[in-house]
């Protein structure tokens, strides 16, 4: 049997009484509009960083999370903090160790407020870490086209409108500093990319 129209509303406020459903209602443009942080204000956990920039340098790969992806975020995390001086990471192949620190580790770490507590230090870096766009980054892989693909796909991301439209107005890469081997940003951080039987001398890095 078909219940009637009055039997449904019924059934419908004694669900509502009953706390059987919370109503969601779509916020209007002005509340999103409010909702999202100012330029250079949106500070992410390197995992979420990731989840959101994957689909930057691999658009047509479905994310999949795992375990091991957070705790070499975290362990990256606590490197950049100064909790962590030295770090080895030893998984197999294809399980994104490569990315993760070559890729979005940097673009990640630029991101950062070097001053959170406003008092004024006038550094790119926060005191005490490597958290902020003035740090700089050396990597080194044993095949020079291996460094080159990473550092290519760092700026990308940095290059991307997704990251442009929450960090643009923390950092910008400089113009006459801007390759696949080594690019700079204004605030003076770099990232320098090499290889195993590649020239270093004169160069450094803070990571």
């Amino acid at each position: 049997m078909i219940p009637s129209t009055q039997a449904i509303e019924r059934e419908a406020q004694r669900l509502l009484q009953d706390n059987h459903f919370m109503f969601d209602p779509q916020p209007s443009v002005a509340e999103e509009e409010a909702a999202e942080p100012e330029e250079g204000r949106l500070q992410l956990p390197l995992r979420d960083f990731i989840r959101q920039a994957w689909e930057v340098v691999e658009p047509a790969t479905v994310f999949l999370n795992n375990w091991h992806i957070d705790a070499i975020a975290d362990h990256l995390e606590a490197v950049t903090y100064g909790q962590i001086r030295r770090l080895i990471i030893n998984i197999p192949p294809r399980c994104m160790k490569s990315l993760a620190v070559s890729v979005f580790w940097p673009a990640w770490s630029w991101t950062l407020d070097p001053d959170p507590d406003e008092v004024d230090h006038g550094r790119s870096v926060r005191p005490g870490t490597w958290a902020g766009p003035g740090t700089r980054f050396l990597f080194s892989s044993y095949a020079h086209a291996l460094s080159i693909r990473d550092s290519v796909k760092c700026r990308r991301v940095i290059l991307s409108p997704w990251y442009q439209s929450h960090w643009g107005g923390r950092l910008r890469l400089t113009y006459d500093q801007n390759q696949k081997i080594r690019f700079d940003n204004d605030r003076g951080g770099y990232r320098l990319s090499t290889s195993v039987d590649g020239a270093l001398t004169g160069e450094g890095g803070d990571i």
